[in-house]
């Protein structure tokens, strides 16, 4: 590198630097670039050397002295940018009640809308509470500025500590908590005499004393308590000789705890096969109750190698296969709670897939079931499905027979619908059970025959009288996402629901994280939405589904076996002998072919991927079942016609026309939707490049298991399927709603959260079930005390059949649901 070119470099490094003083680079700038004449180079290098050094110390020593003095006029500003900030919070502040005025105006009710916004619960009634200040003191606020904290304590103070309030901000432009704290007190003070300050403060004093009594009470239990969990931790691993040493350290540890417990908690004792009965309405006294036993069974010594428990194991009468069900009770764990030291449960226990409390719900426009099956899965009684298509109810028929499914026209036959929805609620007992859950599915359908097309708009209007006749607690309808796009139709919707007392909310689920692979909304997709309506008083309970951890299946993976069902598949667990059959040529060749149209071809060394390992497709109801009707001339007699006499057509067949454009994006992704067949391809048959659609692959595309019963003829099977609803989304939904309406809360993120269950499909069978009881947390608290019972009953003699006859009347649990009476009255030995 030349002289030249390293004075160069310094020169555009010292011109960034200036780049901020630019008098002082173009000085420098100037004199270096001016000629120096008649001197010699060494000199002229020292003058260059001795000028920069004298420039770099002067622009250090500015750098240093504009710093100070930039850090100095910034805190001097800082209190005037926070001022400043405060009042356009406090303005902020203002604005947003003026702007609640305008929505109350429109009849929503207030918290409800302002929950759905985020606003937490201090600043909701602090905004709410702005509009009744006056505008001569609101301009006051907005002049000066003040916390919302301030601002929601000024709220509650009296009328004097108000007016102080507001002189002293008028004449010191400040106000703070502590001030409107200061002027409350004195309100306070004045207003109140000698006498009744005394009142509260003996008040006061009595209150404490009581809570420092509690503290100490249950300072005594816990101490007592962890000083016997010690003991008994590890009492079951000691060896004999040190087990006899330990059973009377317990023995007195116990008695000491239970003195300390029963002076406290005096009628916590309650008979064993109780428990779990008073569990449902109290989980606290049911602990208690075991903390009791606990307690009596260990001072008494009623122990000796293994510490007290109670299970299935002990039970002489146990209904077959409900041991698992059933908990099993310890003095260990009896212990813990009292300790403290409660025992960790698992999230996928606690709140995993489970039978739960069974809610009523029907549906309106069923299709095939697909919402049916969702909302089934989820906890609910289908009480009644209903459907205008003739095709579709029979699938319905032929799958759920306990849902009553109804061929019934919900728009001109709404006397005969709501006869139908009146008779099912009324159960075994004759009573009349409340509705709790409508659903329905108002899309425009696509049909050959155009049977079941209805207006989605009317759909609408008639699932809002069943809504208005039934007041049932919550509705979801599916429904096309344009009809969000109008506002003002969607205001017209969230109104007229808001008079019945409903609140609603807009779902727009992504397809692909529930397991169903269709693409998002774009100008070829509408979408679909769900309009999710729930009763005002459990609005705030209601969380909409969200899936945490999506993991998006690939195409190929949803419709393997759907597409190839004869293809040779590798199992890593195997029962029996692993002795592999030798494989035909058409075998091997068929699985080369379907393995190629799932993974990809090789070419030239590479791979070409197959289109099926994309994640998504279209939606299968658009554009796959539009028809156009044929015509032709009409033979007329052979006569002539006469000038200007137009010619006669007929319309004959309506034959399947896809647009183009739709074929040709099915085809980029592996699928040939003209080319339709009821079975895949079978050994021995050649494979198609692009597959068929079939009833199997469709069923896996959305979501329907393999194994519903579909009729009619191919076509109006795949008319069916394309407008079928994803159960998984409508499980995903019915869940939450469930759980707002209930407490009762299922994580849909955890294993079998959005698995459908169709164990109720099967039928009831003679041996009682927990799927099929209204109330699964009863039906076990009656199989526990069942058990109990048993055990303080004599065992049978030789010969006499151990049955639960052997128990006495009294004894026989009441008020069983007709799933838990079969306990009692059916043979059902262990």
């Amino acid at each position: 590198m030349s002289e030249r070119q390293v004075e160069d470099r310094v020169v555009a490094t010292i011109s960034r630097g200036l780049s901020h003083q630019p008098g002082r680079a173009s000085w420098y700038l100037k004199w270096r670039n001016k000629p120096q004449i008649n001197q010699p180079r060494w000199q002229m290098e020292n003058l260059f050397l001795a000028k920069l050094v004298r420039f770099l110390r002067n622009w250090k020593m500015d750098t240093e002295n504009a710093t100070k003095k930039k850090r100095y006029e910034s805190a001097m500003a800082a209190e005037v940018h926070i001022r400043t900030m405060l009042r356009q919070h406090t303005t902020t502040l203002f604005k947003l009640a003026d702007a609640i005025d305008g929505v109350n105006e429109h009849g929503l009710r207030l918290l409800p809308f302002l929950k759905k916004l985020g606003f937490p619960n201090e600043i909701i009634q602090t905004v709410l509470g702005l509009r009744s200040i006056p505008p001569k003191h609101r301009k006051l606020f907005e002049k000066n500025g003040i916390s919302l904290q301030a601002l929601d304590l000024f709220l509650k103070a009296g009328i004097q500590a108000r007016a102080q309030a507001l002189r002293h901000l008028e004449n010191h432009s400040m106000l703070d908590v502590a001030d409107i704290t200061f002027f409350m007190k004195d309100e306070d003070e004045r207003r109140t005499d000698g006498f009744s300050t005394l009142a509260e403060q003996t008040s006061k004093r009595v209150h404490s004393i009581f809570e420092s009594k509690a503290r100490a009470s249950r300072a005594r239990i816990v101490r007592s308590a962890k000083r016997l969990l010690a003991l008994m931790v590890d009492y079951d691993k000691l060896p004999a000789d040190k087990q006899i040493r330990r059973h009377e350290e317990i023995t007195r540890a116990a008695g000491d705890a239970k003195k300390h417990f029963t002076a406290v908690f005096r009628n916590a004792a309650k008979p064993m096969e109780d428990w779990l009965i008073i569990g449902q309405k109290d989980k606290l006294e049911q602990n208690l109750a075991e903390a009791h036993y606990a307690l009596e069974e260990l001072a008494s010594g009623n122990f000796r190698t293994e510490l007290p428990s109670i299970g299935p194991h002990q039970f002489r009468y146990l209904l077959r296969g409900t041991a698992y069900l059933l908990p099993t009770w310890k003095a260990l764990d009896a212990i813990r709670f009292l300790a403290g030291a409660g025992i960790a449960q698992a999230k996928h226990k606690k709140y995993g897939a489970r039978p739960v409390l069974k809610l009523t719900a029907i549906d309106l426009c069923a299709g095939i079931g697909g919402q049916a099956i969702g909302v089934a899965s989820a906890g609910f009684m289908v009480k009644g499905v209903f459907e205008k298509d003739p095709i579709a109810f029979k699938t319905l028929d032929a799958n759920g027979p306990s849902w009553n499914a109804v061929a019934r026209d919900i728009i001109g036959e709404r006397t005969q619908l709501f006869e139908d929805i009146e008779s099912r609620l009324i159960d075994a007992t004759g009573e009349r059970r409340e509705l709790d859950l409508v659903t329905g599915i108002f899309l425009t359908r696509e049909r050959e025959d155009e049977s079941g097309v209805q207006d989605p708009n009317e759909l609408l209007d008639a699932a809002k009288d069943v809504i208005q006749r039934f007041t049932p607690r919550a509705f979801f309808f599916e429904t096309a996402k344009h009809f969000i796009t109008d506002p003002g139709r969607l205001d017209r919707f969230v109104t007229s629901y808001d008079a019945l007392g409903y609140e609603i909310k807009v779902f727009k689920p992504n397809f692909p994280d529930y397991g169903i692979p269709q693409k998002k909304e774009d100008r070829h997709e509408p979408g679909r939405i769900y309009l999710v309506g729930i009763k005002q008083d459990f609005a705030l309970k209601l969380r909409l589904p969200v899936i945490r951890r999506p993991k998006h299946k690939s195409v190929a993976e949803i419709i393997d076996h759907a597409a190839f069902p004869y293809r040779t598949r590798t199992y890593t667990f195997r029962v029996g002998p692993q002795t592999a059959k030798p494989l035909s040529d058409d075998q091997k060749k068929y699985d080369a072919e379907a393995l190629e149209r799932l993974d990809g071809k090789l070419d030239y060394g590479s791979i070409d991927p197959s289109p099926l390992r994309e994640t998504t497709v279209p939606d299968p109801a658009e554009g796959l079942n539009t028809y156009g009707s044929r015509t032709e001339p009409v033979n007329e007699q052979p006569k002539k016609r006469g000038p200007g006499r137009p010619r006669k057509w007929k319309s004959t067949e309506r034959k399947l026309e896809i647009a183009q454009w739709i074929k040709d994006r099915w085809s980029r992704h592996g699928f040939d939707v003209e080319a339709r067949s009821l079975e895949a391809p079978k050994v021995g048959e050649k494979l198609p490049p692009l597959l068929p659609l079939t009833p199997q692959i469709l069923k896996a595309l959305r979501g329907i298991p393999s194994h519903w019963k579909l009729k009619g003829e191919l076509h109006q099977q795949i008319e069916q399927l394309c407008e079928a609803s994803p159960p998984s989304i409508a499980l995903a939904l019915a869940r939450s709603i469930h759980a707002a309406l209930t407490g009762d809360i299922i994580d849909i993120n955890t294993r079998g959260g959005l698995t459908p269950d169709l164990r109720w499909s099967r039928g009831r069978g003679s041996v009682p079930r927990i799927e099929y009881a209204e109330d699964p947390e009863g039906w076990v608290a009656q199989l526990w005390r069942r058990g109990v019972l048993s055990m303080k009953v004599a065992p049978p003699s030789v010969g006499q059949p151990a049955a639960c006859s052997t128990l006495d009347d009294d004894e026989r649990p009441q008020n069983l649901d007709a799933s838990a009476s079969l306990l009692f009255n059916g043979d059902d030995e262990r």
